[in-house]
This record gives structure tokens, sequence and C-alpha cells, in this order.
């Protein structure tokens, strides 16, 4: 029976050390080897069929929302819908409400103009008209921060604020022709102007972008030279609740009813609710945020599974090593950091083992591959693989599911260059020099490694 076992564990041992050497083949020939960690995990023993570096714990980038799904969903159900309401302190009397009326975020990551037009149109619907009192906005059920990562640059729309009052995920749509600029909160359907965020063309050569605030008002000011004669793009919002609420009021002076400016609250409300919006539920907020990325969602549904599990949060941080200690339990993994939940900050790290074993229990539940994005193989049409991407500067990440006719397994291929990234944040610019290259080659080696795989093991 000894030799019996010695024997198998030295096949399964060659079958490792031969396999995980075209794939240390692969990253060597990219100057990769040293710096990833792939795993090929068994889906139903969690045994690795393949292995290089599998306890090498690296910056996961965007595949943290593949944790912070299932730690949201644990929490809070399928159905969770966040809410937002429109609420009025008094009655309402001849057209007017008689008190004010206040505008109450519930942290709805999804909340855009088009949807704040429809809750102005269910308030014409209720016949009003104005307000005697205040108008009103409450942004507290979220913790605001007004950076998701003050170590990415300030001015790309990925790393906007976190509030209980969102909006075009915090983000503002700025345009330019020649001398004319300007800044709206874009729709598919409506696209009011917005005065609380203010864009000037600046003289100076550098840098890009510039943020302040100045008379209550968010200014970005952009060097000329740095600019075409025409162009746009979306710029983050760093006081959320004062946008949504500016832009809300606009939206119902267009449906005829008159508010005065808004003003924050910090107390609670009480009162009839006028209108009540829902957002998608859980799932269908997951699956696109795993589909797009979206770091606001990310962030909003993670903190809101930590406060229902009756964590006291400061931000999205805390949250963040919440969910830390919960995965550890939960899927029996130790190689795993979180320091929030998109991916944004490269100071969480995974193993590769760590994201196959938790894919891997993940399928078992049918949560996924389900709302993992397909991700195609060249030259295979019966091998298919689900799984989500992570990408930061010299940072490349992919995990999931990949099944063909032999098999499914889960993995994980992690990459990273801490040195070059290290060197590209001290730059502190948005792309620096080589990085779009580093990742085309990372990209490309991944792609490898999933056609050997199906070759060797699926097909």
């Amino acid at each position: 029976m000894k030799v019996q076992f010695a024997i198998l564990f030295w096949l399964l041992w060659t079958t490792v050390a031969t396999a995980s050497s075209t794939v240390e083949q692969l990253l060597a020939n990219v100057g990769l080897n040293g710096k990833a960690s792939v795993v090929l995990m068994d889906i139903e023993t969690g045994r690795m069929v393949e292995a290089v570096n599998p306890r090498k714990a690296l910056p996961p980038a965007s595949v943290t929302k593949a944790v912070t799904v299932p730690y949201a969903i644990s929490a809070l159900g399928t159905d969770f819908r966040f809410t937002t309401q429109v609420i009025a302190t008094g009655p309402i009397e001849n057209g007017k409400v008689r008190g004010d009326l206040v505008l109450v975020g519930g942290g709805d990551p999804l909340l855009d103009t088009d949807g704040l037009f429809k809750m102005a149109e269910q308030l014409r619907a209720k016949g009003v008209k104005g307000v005697t009192g205040d108008f009103l906005f409450v942004d507290g059920a979220i913790a605001n921060v007004t950076h998701l990562d003050r170590e990415q640059p300030d001015y790309v729309g990925y790393n906007p604020a976190i509030s209980g009052l969102n909006l075009n995920f915090n983000r503002v749509f700025f345009q330019w022709k020649g001398s004319a600029v300007s800044v709206t909160a874009k729709g598919e359907d409506h696209a009011p102007s917005v005065e609380g965020v203010q864009v000037a063309i600046s003289e100076r050569k550098g840098p890009v972008f510039k943020h302040a605030k100045q008379k209550g008002k968010e200014v970005w000011t952009v060097a000329r030279s740095a600019m075409g004669d025409s162009g746009s793009r979306w710029l983050p919002v760093r006081e959320p609740g004062s946008y949504a609420a500016e832009v809300f009021r606009t939206l119902a002076q267009d449906n005829g009813i008159a508010l005065p400016e808004p003003k924050r609250s910090n107390q609670g409300v009480s009162g009839t609710v006028l209108v009540s919006e829902s957002g998608a539920n859980l799932v269908a907020l997951s699956r696109g945020m795993l589909k797009f990325s979206t770091n606001l969602s990310a962030e909003i549904v993670g903190i809101r599974a930590s406060e229902a599990r009756g964590k006291s949060l400061a931000d999205h941080k805390a949250s963040a090593r919440a969910m830390t200690q919960w995965a550890k339990r939960h899927y029996g993994v130790s190689a795993i950091s979180f320091n929030d939940h998109s991916g944004l900050n490269d100071a969480s790290s995974a193993s590769g083992r760590a994201l196959a074993e938790i894919m891997r229990k993940e399928a078992k539940t049918g949560l996924y591959p389900a709302l993992l994005k397909s991700i195609p193989i060249e030259g295979s049409t019966s091998v298919t693989v689900r799984a989500k991407t992570g990408t930061l500067n010299f940072v490349s990440a992919l995990s999931g599911i990949i099944e063909g006719p032999r098999g499914t397994y889960a993995f994980a291929i992690l990459m990273a260059d801490e040195g070059l990234r290290r060197q590209g944040k001290r730059d502190g610019v948005e792309r620096p020099v080589g990085a779009r290259s580093w990742k085309t080659k990372a990209r490309g080696t991944q792609k490898a490694i999933l056609g050997y795989w199906a070759e060797a093991y699926l097909q």
C-alpha cells in the first residue's frame, strides 16, 4: 500500500511539474517568470493540476470584485435593491409642500440623470409645484469619501467619490470645441447643465488637470496645451450629494416644479414619501458591475454588505478588511488581503491558489460562472472560459472557470511587475511609459496559457 501511494504521489507531482514547466516557459518568454501566480484547479477535488508560484500574493486588481459579489449577496440577498426617495415634511396644499422637500439617497450606485428625471415626473404627478420650506438632500446612508484611491490620479473617471447619494457614477461630462466649454450631467435622454462643477481652460504647461473648491463650487482647470480643437471626457465629482441635488432641482424645474437652492441635511427625516425609486436587484447590479468593472458599484455594495453584518465602518477600506476576514473563514483560504472592494488600490493582494479556490467553491453554489463574462479562446469552439479580468498599470489578473468536453476547472492567472508599478505611480500620470506594451504582453500570455490548457486538458 505504501509503495502504491508513493507511486501515485510521484505521478501526480510529475504531472504538475511537467505542466507547470510549460506555463513557466510562456511566462519566461515575456519576462514575467517569478512575477506571476498561476493555478489550474480541478473543480471537483480542489487538486491543483497546474501551479506556478501558487502561494505568491499579487495585486488582484478588479478580480477583487469577484469576491465582493458573493460577499454582498450572502449578506443582502439576491433581491436587495437600493432605493432613492423624495419625502415631504408637510402636506401638499394648492400645489405646494407646506414644509421641506427632501431628496434622500439610499446609496444607489446606478442612479442616473434619466432616473432622476422620472422621479421629477412622478413628483409633478403628485401635484407638487413648489415648496414653502427648504429643498434638502440627505447623502449620509454611505460614509462620504472624496476619492476611491488617493494614490490614483484624481482626474480619472474611475476614481470618483463615494456617497449615499450618487449620480452618473459621480462624474460630469466635460466637452469642448474651440473656446466653448460645457459641463453636463449627461444621460441617454437628458443632459442638464451643471453649475456646481465648472471647468476652465488654463494657459499653463502642466499639470493637465487641477481641482479646487472655490466659493462652494468644484472647479477643474485644464491646460490648453493638452487639448485639441474639440473633445470630451468624464471628470469625477468630489461632492456627489450636492451634484445630484442640483441636477434634481434642474429637472424638477423642467417639470414645472420650483425648488430653492439645495441644502445638505444630516438629520433623520420624517414625513410622507412622495416618490420612491428602487434600482436593479443585486444580481443584475452585480452582473453589470462585473461586466463593466464599475468601481463605485463594488465599493457601495461591499460597504452595504459589511453594514448588514453589523460592522462599524470608518470608510470603504475598513469594510474591505471585514471582507478579508469573511473570505478567509468562508473559503478556507489564507493568502488574501483586500484594501478595497473594487481592486483599484494595489495594496490588496491574493494568491493564485486562493482565487482559484474561491472560484471553485462559488461554481459549486452556481453563482459562477453564470455572472462572469465570456473570454474567447482562439482556435477552440468546444472550450468555454468565463472569467473576471483585472488591470492596473503593470498588473494583469484573470480568474474564472474553464470548461470543455473533458472536464471543468477553476483557474487564476496573476501577473505584476511591482517595481515598474511603483515607478509609474511616482510619475503621477494616468498611463506611464511602457504600461501599454506591458499590458499587451501580459494579456497575450494569459491567452496563450488558456489555449495551452484547452488543448492539454479539455478538448
